[in-house]
């Protein structure tokens, strides 16, 4: 276990996505903090990104943590880095860590 906790150095924000009906716009996006955790952060594959904007779809990132319920949250954020959380797991079912398949949605 100390092996694992050796890989953890991003201190990554977990965040619930919150939509408030605006009269003027229509839909406000905000994204409010559930917690906060280290991180080991690996790229999965590479992403294409078109006049600032993602091309394509699926995870481009995994991202591990110490366990804890994913239904709490569904985006992840590390400075300007957002991922949207398409996938958690508990790999081997002892409550431990958590693998995330996230998709990046800007540049980093």
């Amino acid at each position: 276990m100390s092996e694992f906790i050796g890989r953890l150095r991003h201190r990554v924000a977990l965040e619930q996505r919150v939509q408030v009906a605006d009269a003027s716009v229509g839909i406000t996006t905000s994204y409010s903090l559930v917690a906060q955790a280290y991180a080991e952060v690996q790229a999965v594959r590479g992403s294409i990104y078109a006049a600032g904007v993602q091309v394509g779809d699926g995870p481009t990132h995994r991202i591990t943590i110490r366990y804890r319920d994913p239904t709490t949250f569904d985006h992840i954020s590390q400075g300007a880095q957002r991922w949207r959380v398409r996938d958690a797991r508990d790999p081997d079912g002892r409550r431990q860590t958590l693998s995330i398949m996230a998709e990046e949605m800007t540049p980093g």
